[in-house]
């Protein structure tokens, strides 16, 4: 540790620091959580401060030479740089992007690169089989710049931690992991372990001292599962957990078996329902085919080769419920009579008494469909049904509102005029119109209201929600047109307000030319006024391609600035032509968003497949006008995945592919790096 800069007392230059790195921060709750450290972003940081604390600890200290990063105080003090901490230094490396003071100079002495690692220590098993042992260790390095780790376990004198006459052995085990399983070893066998770290100085290894493990017999049955608990009982459906008894036992799967009769043997064959082949690790099942309000007695069992029967747990008896629970009756506990859900202030089960609850039907109110109902018109060009008061259209299992499956179903089968619609999970709403017709839109719900809400499963054959207004969707969406189509599952023409498109399920048929788009947004005779996030929005089968997962490309136009936004977090699609696919027709248009966020998207490997034209997880295209790095300080991306594209020289980057033409040199910092354009 160095000692106190003699030309300016700390105070001094902690006021000097404060002077320097003032600025205006940015205090999104979501930035402040998000785990990636934007300390480290280019162009965001104010190091003025910190260039200031080297060059006086470097007069102090003639000898020495020092550093620093732009680092939080907790990452700074838990050994990973490679040198010797000095100290961290508040409010040091300020930027737009940093809450004040949560970043800081971490200033550190840098280590000679010839410097061989100390020996990783406290070496123990964690769990051992009759082929495997676990080892855990702890770093013994402190700041010295080891690289990686090898296991080796000897079962022959003489045990040198370095000669290649081992049992087995783990290679490169990054530092950090402080963990591994060596198999391959012998049942009933005696080893010794060792952990070498090793870097460029000692590329051998220093060794740990020695850990001698002793494996299993293959003949030792597996322990009894313990703390079993139901943690979810349906009218036909158990749920348990449980924690694996096996100590280390080879354990190779569970069983859940339910029984209703005595006597209750958990090893007998008269159960009422179980559940096989639960492998280690997983330690939750679900039972399924249970009878309605009916008791049972449960075990979770543990089998493997010495006891293929299994080991069992203690019994624990679950009561199915009276009823099937799975209707929405307007947030209340439905009333179970002959399974029938009561709660709503209408019941309709034909077309004639749908319409005449619509017609009564006061605002806030709610209708339960039940069972199939096929909605019909004289007009195509007149919606099936058209909802203009505030209520809510409920369902539970197999309720459905359906078209007709020839060309006399209406273009538009279900029209919203209303604030404040609603559909329940549990409704699903058929529009099998075929063929579809041409030059028009056909569309499952047509939406021209705000605060429109639907959790239904839908099926369409062109587009499934064309939306105008602010809403929250939910549920699933399903493409049963015909194929060589170009579908929408949700289309968004004009937006006001927050929406939300959130915990959907999706899915599309496998096309060689992909038609199909989770959401389709056109604003170019509407306006973006307000923010939309797309949260956990999954595709089904991501086996096959889509077309795109977001397309903005006919008229990203008549953003409203200051209040719009876009987020994306925690998707998984699959596509051939650009995942978030944005296209602008005007200068610097993703300067009207206050903010774009793109976290823990997946993009499947079909993305990436020859000839498919990459363009990365977020595509952006087909605008005049220049960026340069600070333009996107409105850009935030972090834990993203791209499988098929891992070449970070490559310039259809794993996340971001910008495409300006007539640019012959564009730079945009995204992700922590800088691309290129593509197009030169």
């Amino acid at each position: 540790m160095t000692s106190v800069p003699r030309r300016a007392t700390w105070s001094v230059l902690l006021l000097f620091i404060g002077c320097l790195a003032t600025v205006s921060c940015v205090e999104e709750a979501f930035l402040l959580d998000d785990p990636v450290d934007f300390c480290g972003v280019p162009g965001t940081a104010n190091v003025r401060a910190c260039n200031y604390i080297v060059g006086e600890l470097e007069d102090q200290n003639p000898s020495l030479d020092f550093d620093f990063v732009c680092s939080r105080e907790e990452d700074c003090k838990d050994g990973i740089l490679d040198g010797q901490v000095v100290d961290w230094y508040p409010s040091g490396c300020n930027g737009p992007k940093i809450k004040n003071k949560l970043c800081g100079c971490c200033v550190f002495i840098p280590m000679p690169e010839d410097i061989a690692p100390g020996a990783p220590t406290n070496l123990e098993e964690s769990s051992v089989t009759s082929s495997s042992v676990t080892l855990t260790w702890e770093d013994g390095t402190r700041g010295i710049p080891v690289e990686t780790y090898t296991v080796r376990c000897f079962d022959t004198e003489p045990m040198d931690c370095r000669s290649d006459d081992f049992a087995a052995e783990v290679t490169d085990i990054p530092r950090g992991t402080e963990i591994a399983t060596v198999l391959g070893l012998e049942a009933d066998s005696e080893y010794t372990c060792f952990v070498l770290a090793i870097n460029a100085a000692e590329p051998e290894g220093v060794c740990s001292e020695g850990e001698v493990v002793m494996t299993l017999s293959e003949n030792i049955a597996p322990g009894i599962p313990t703390t079993v608990e139901a943690i979810e009982v349906t009218a036909n459906t158990a749920t348990f957990t449980w924690t694996d008894g096996s100590v280390g036992s080879p354990v190779e799967t569970y069983t859940v078996r339910c029984f209703d009769t005595e006597p209750m043997d958990c090893r007998s064959d008269d159960f009422a329902a179980e559940v096989t082949d639960i492998p280690r690790g997983t330690e939750i099942a679900t039972v399924p085919g249970l009878d309605l309000n009916t008791e049972y007695t449960c075990f979770v069992l543990a089998v493997n080769a010495a006891v293929p029967d299994g080991v069992c747990s203690d019994g624990v008896t679950v009561t199915t419920a009276e009823c099937e629970m799975d209707c929405n009756c307007d947030g209340e506990t439905p009333i179970c009579e002959n399974q029938e859900c009561t709660s709503a202030d209408f019941e309709v089960s034909n077309e004639a008494d749908l319409r005449t609850a619509l017609d009564e039907a006061e605002p806030g109110q709610s209708i339960q469909v039940v069972g199939e109902i096929t909605l019909t018109t004289d007009d195509v060009n007149t919606p099936s049904l058209i909802i203009d008061k505030a209520i809510t259209i409920v369902g539970k299992r197999d309720s459905v509102l359906q078209s007709p499956a020839d060309a006399s179903a209406a273009i538009i089968f279900i029209q919203v005029n209303a604030d404040d619609v609603s559909f329940s999970s549990g409704l699903g709403i058929r529009h099998l119109k075929n063929p579809v017709s041409g030059g028009q839109i056909d569309s499952a719900v047509r939406v021209n209201a705000e605060n429109f809400a639907s959790a239904a499963d839908v099926e369409f054959v062109e587009f499934g929600y064309s939306l105008q207004g602010s809403f929250d969707i939910s549920g699933s969406t399903t493409y049963v047109g015909e194929t060589g189509n170009n579908h929408r599952h949700i289309a968004v023409f004009s937006m006001t307000g927050t929406s939300t498109i959130e915990d959907v399920v999706f899915s599309f048929p496998d096309e060689a030319t992909p038609r199909s788009n989770m959401v389709f947004v056109n604003t170019g005779s509407g306006t973006f006024d307000g923010g939309l996030t797309v949260r956990n929005v999954i595709q089904q089968d991501l086996s096959i391609a889509c077309r795109q997962f977001f397309n903005y490309e006919a008229g990203f136009a008549n953003i409203v600035s200051g209040n719009s936004f876009l987020s994306f977090e925690g998707n998984a699609w699959n596509d051939r032509n650009g995942g978030i696919f944005l296209v602008f027709p005007t200068d610097d248009p993703l300067q009207r968003f206050e903010f774009v966020s793109v976290t823990n998207n997946f993009q499947g490997d079909s993305a990436v497949v020859e000839g498919a034209g990459y363009k990365g997880i977020f595509y952006v295209t087909a605008f005049s006008g220049s960026w340069e790095v600070g333009d996107v300080s409105n850009f935030f991306s972090s834990g993203n995945e791209s499988p098929g594209q891992t070449d970070p020289s490559s310039l259809r980057s794993d996340f971001f592919w910008i495409n300006v033409p007539g640019q012959e040199e564009f730079t945009l910092a995204f992700d922590g790096r800088v691309f290129v354009d593509p197009t030169e």
